[in-house]
């Protein structure tokens, strides 16, 4: 009997962590979904500077919010806060070119703002596939580094076995 409790308990254990995941799994995406078409609004309904960058604000913090719920980990991690930063500087920057025509301001400002945001969206874009790579190759060495030291260790324990038994063998053979 107490078997067949804990088979059943089991299972409804994994039924109830499936429906869990599930519900955190569209909960997430609805975060995203609904942020995304907020901020856009709020862009297109300002037609402003302002706007596009409350958008990017908007964007910004619906990401983080959405990606942690999405995540296994409890906290926010890094990495997403990394990918939030990339994703909303390239929508603030698509803003800019989807509204740049409709915004009332000098047309020289909006072509210097454009201009220098271009840079700041390489740079971005560059620091996070080259933040990545780079957390990558340190993962990669320390673990070739953190391997071979294990080697190391193993085969210095190999050779004072090796002695001490030599040592043991000869302390048979005096006596």
């Amino acid at each position: 009997m107490d078997t067949n409790q804990e088979v059943e308990t089991t299972q409804n254990q994994e039924g109830v962590n499936k429906r869990s995941e599930m519900y955190k799994s569209i909960a997430g995406n609805i975060v995203l979904l609904a942020g995304f078409i907020i901020s856009a609004s709020i862009a297109y309904v300002m037609h402003s500077l302002v706007g596009i960058g409350f958008m990017g604000i908007g964007i910004l913090l619906t990401v983080m919010i959405g990606g942690n719920i999405l995540s296994k980990e409890r906290q926010l991690t890094t990495g997403e806060v990394r990918k939030a930063i990339a994703i909303s500087c390239i929508c603030v920057f698509f803003g800019l070119m989807a509204f740049g025509n409709t915004i009332k301001l000098n047309d020289s400002v909006i072509k210097e703002i454009i201009k220098n945001f271009w840079w700041i969206v390489i740079t971005v874009i560059g620091f996070y596939f080259g933040g990545r790579s780079a957390e990558k190759i340190v993962e990669s060495v320390t673990g070739k580094w953190s391997k071979s030291l294990e080697e190391k260790v193993a085969d210095i324990k190999k050779d004072v076995d090796k002695v001490k038994n030599e040592k043991k063998g000869n302390a048979d053979t005096i006596e």
